[in-house]
């Protein structure tokens, strides 16, 4: 019995299987019989009528009479794959108008190069456009007699098995994982270029890897501002995307995770964060381009989420990209998939796009060719991962997303342009006071309240109810669609114009007020209370769960925090007597409050002598909050219920005008308690915008260096809060205790530093507004389509498409960087201003002051031309 016979009983015997995607190595002697195959599954092949150089030379023939005509192609690999044997051929070079679709389960997937799918049995050419790039339309057939033509050697290339260029080599020199892409220590690791989405959403990225003993070692770099993730599979030749395993997930802000691929109850994908990291060390940078720098362990933690990386194997790698700066999930849709029940649950959904499959290799050059024949190979025989259209001459011009000096230069331009003016502006511009009319009558509108706070409680009981019982994502689900989009926004956003307007109609106090109706022990407020310690307190906890957890991120907790706030109000309504949890406890009326020093309206007497001479002071006692309205000299604790105008037997109060963002800082003197609490404010919203920057990844690297990772995030947050405070103390208490003034050196301290406090407060909101306008113009276009799919869950507008691919309100990032430089030049210039008037400090000191919160401000504008994070619902 001859081979052929043996390999024919072979095949019979064993029972068929066909892999309806993807496809398995296969190994050939010289006279092309099949000699071996790793797979689970036999066909009816017996022989091969062509071999590898004879499938070579028909794809020339196929590519005369086409634009790719002397293009050179290389092998990648031979495979069987949807019931044939096919040999795969691939351009070597990238098309700039050319966009291949290829069907790569879930996902949209573009290559700009040619796979083109070779039969061995019929020699017929197909594009390998299929799942995990099997043959699908067929585009030439061989002639009879080109079927007898001896091609011969026209491929001059040894034929490699899963033949790539993107190889991990072994680690020759110390790495330092700084996330700069040292040129030196990469210099010797061979460079995949990955190509995602298309036309002006076009992005580029190159990944480079080495190897140790325990370790492996990747460096990306990318001109995307967008999530980006690394996907794994064992296999490299099984082709659904649900194969992949193992996924390295990067954001802009410098992170990254460890996750893998997993689905939803939908039937959607998304990358889940693994159990344990086996990330062992990572760090970003961005100058011109985003770079990242990895290190993992080779050994996984866990074989269900993890891919076994080892020497002298093979895997399947994607490039997967998003269009949102977080990752919370592939939702996608395309035509090949629209039936399928991961589709029909995605019909909302944001692009998420994937490069071509590309085969990783760790261990070297590969040393034996498709026959297991020995063979010396350097980098040029190999499939080219090198020639691409990318240029760096024109990346400034490319990439539109990066380049942080252009948009700093740009911005601290602006920023002094409008400092300068602001402050001229400031310091001629009479101002004008007196009564304001239009704001009295529509807060003493009978009106006002009703119009405003039912629908406001409505709303709240709705973000409850759809928060618990609704979908927990967070782009369509209303409790973090209206809570974190429109109604933080709004609540920042409106200090400017009216101060703790909010507190007039927030549902929280009046369901305190409704509970005092039914029942109260009308206790006097302790007087551990009576100071803003509490507030700040509580304000600086309440922003540490909220970076730490990402409760905007989520709808369940956002529920669980509306309900915490009004369960804590109830009690101490319940409890104390008037509003005591909102003059002493509530934390977001305590930042409010400070932040009303600069409101443009407040409460004031009319007339002196008519207060003077009106024993009874009736407006005392009808003040919701414990304020005095004869004495009051800001707006801190005051929310607009207007119960004094009511109760003023005198008609002596008015509503009056103050200086746009100036509000009543030139005349107020702050508690020791509030200056303490406006540093920490300060500290409060530092904290926030750079924990949203790769500055947090950096000082976190930097912590663990020192005390461990354990505590690393908690070390950065309070430290990070109290810096300002710190710094005050530090600052001013060396200047007073160097000073000659015959004052105290506590009575200078409390000087300087209350002045400070002040001044501060203008250049935190700034801050606060800057921070929050980027996250605005990225989110507010989902509003509409995140309202509509959440009213869908509850069963109402089914009839609407919801569409999740949005554009910013403002496209241009450095638009948007150049009106965040014009919100801090506008407030520090504010500041400068209220210094110079308030006349308290000596002019070296003020000057001293002004320079300080110049250079702060310099530096918080650099801050905010980083890449930062995606905002509350991504």
């Amino acid at each position: 019995m001859n081979f052929r016979h043996l390999i024919t009983c072979f095949l019979i015997l064993v029972p068929i299987t066909v892999f309806a995607c993807g496809g398995e190595d296969t190994f050939l002697n010289d006279s092309g019989k099949i000699l071996n195959k790793k797979i689970r599954n036999s066909l009816n092949y017996t022989d091969v009528n062509f071999m590898p150089e004879d499938a070579f030379g028909i794809l020339l023939k196929a590519l005369q009479n086409s634009r790719f005509k002397g293009e050179e192609f290389v092998f990648r690999k031979a495979e069987y794959v949807h019931g044939k044997l096919v040999y795969q051929f691939e351009s070597k070079k990238y098309f700039e108008d050319v966009n291949v679709k290829y069907h790569f389960g879930p996902v949209n997937q573009n290559n700009h190069k040619i796979r083109i799918d070779v039969d061995a049995m019929t020699g017929n050419v197909y594009l390998a456009s299929g799942c995990g790039g099997a043959p699908s339309q067929k585009v030439y057939t061989p002639t009879r007699f080109e079927k007898y033509i001896d091609f011969g050697n026209i491929y001059k290339k040894p034929f490699i098995q899963n033949n790539t260029g993107f190889i991990s080599f072994p680690l020759n020199k110390q790495i330092n994982i700084d996330g700069r892409l040292n040129e030196k220590a990469w210099e010797n690791a061979m460079t995949q270029y990955f190509y995602t989405g298309k036309g002006k959403n076009r992005f580029y990225t190159e990944v480079k890897s080495y190897y140790d003993n325990t370790s492996l070692y990747f460096g990306v770099k990318t001109d995307s501002p967008y999530w980006l993730s690394l996907l794994f599979k064992e296999d490299p030749n099984m082709g659904m995307m649900w194969e992949y395993k193992d996924a390295f997930l990067m954001k802009s802000d410098g992170s990254v995770t460890d996750a893998h691929f997993a689905q939803k109850k939908d039937e959607s994908y998304y990358l889940k964060r693994d159990t344990k990291s086996r990330i062992e060390d990572y760090s970003a940078s961005q100058n011109g381009l985003y770079t990242y720098e990895f290190k993992i362990r080779l050994n996984p933690d866990d074989n269900d989420e993890d891919v076994s990386f080892a020497k002298n194997n093979d895997y399947s790698a994607v490039l997967m990209m998003g269009n949102t700066k977080e990752h919370y999930g592939l939702f996608t849709l395309d035509d090949a998939h629209k039936d399928h029940e991961h589709s029909k649950a995605n019909k909302n959904h944001v692009n998420v796009q994937a490069s071509s499959e590309e085969i990783f290799r760790i261990g070297g050059l590969p040393d034996k060719n498709l026959f297991g024949e020995n063979i010396a190979v350097n980098a040029n025989m190999l499939k080219s991962s090198f020639l691409s259209s990318y240029n760096p001459a024109k990346r400034y011009t490319q990439l539109s997303y990066t380049d942080t000096a252009k948009k700093f230069s740009a911005g601290i331009t602006s920023f002094f342009i409008i400092l300068t003016g602001s402050f001229i502006f400031l310091l001629f511009k009479k101002e004008k006071t007196g009564r304001s009319f239009f704001y009295e009558k529509i807060l003493r509108s009978r009106y006002f309240h009703l119009i405003f706070t039912l629908p406001t409680v409505l709303i709240f009981l709705l973000i409850g109810f759809t928060g618990f019982f609704g979908e927990q994502l967070p782009r369509e689900n209303l409790a973090t669609v209206i809570t974190w989009i429109i109604w933080w926004n709004l609540l920042v956003f409106s200090i400017i114009l009216a101060g703790r307007l909010w507190c007039r109609i927030c549902p929280f106090a009046l369901f305190g007020d409704m509970i005092q109706k039914l029942h109260c022990f009308n206790k006097k407020p302790p007087k551990i209370f009576r100071n803003y310690y509490l507030q700040i307190t509580l304000f600086v906890i309440l922003t540490y769960i909220f970076v730490r957890f990402g409760i905007d991120k989520s709808p369940f907790y956002t529920a669980v925090l509306l309900i915490v706030f009004t369960v804590t109000a109830g009690l101490f309504s319940m409890i104390y007597k008037r509003r005591t949890f909102c003059r002493y406890v509530c934390p977001i009326g305590g930042a409010l409050g400070i932040y009303s020093v600069i409101s443009p309206v407040q409460i004031e007497r009319e007339s002196d002598s008519t207060c003077s001479s009106h024993n009874q002071k009736s407006c005392i006692p009808a003040c919701r909050t414990f304020e005095n309205p004869v004495k009051m000299q800001n707006s801190v604790y005051c929310d607009y219920c207007m119960k004094c105008f009511t109760a003023c037997e005198k008609n002596n109060l008015q509503l009056s005008k103050k200086r746009f963002g100036v509000g009543s800082a030139l005349k107020t003197t702050l508690s020791s308690s509030e200056t303490v609490g406006s540093y920490l404010l300060f500290g409060v919203v530092l904290v926030q915008t750079l924990s949203m920057t790769s500055v947090k990844t950096t000082f976190e690297k930097f912590i663990s260096s020192i005390i461990g990772s354990q505590w690393a995030f908690e070390t950065f947050f309070f430290l990070t809060v109290l810096t300002p405070l710190l710094s005050a103390l530090l600052i001013f208490g060396t200047i007073s205790l160097f000073s000659r003034n015959t004052k105290s050196k506590k009575e200078i301290l409390s000087k300087l530093s209350g002045e400070s406090a002040i001044a501060l407060i203008p250049l935190s909101l700034g801050l606060h507004l800057s921070h929050n306008f980027s996250h605005l113009v990225e989110e507010i276009g989902l509003v509409v389509p995140g309202i509509i799919t959440g009213l869908q869950k509850l069963g109402a507008l089914s009839s609407l498409y919801a569409d999740f691919n949005v554009t910013p309100a403002i496209s241009s990032a450095a638009s948007v960087f150049s009106l965040q430089s014009v919100f801090m030049a506008g407030f520090t210039s504010v500041s400068i201003y209220v210094l110079k008037k308030r006349n308290l400090v000596n002019k070296s000191g003020r000057i001293f002051i002004a320079a300080c919160f110049i250079l702060l401000s310099i530096l918080l504008v650099y801050v905010l031309s980083l890449p930062m994070a995606g905002g509350h619902v991504h």
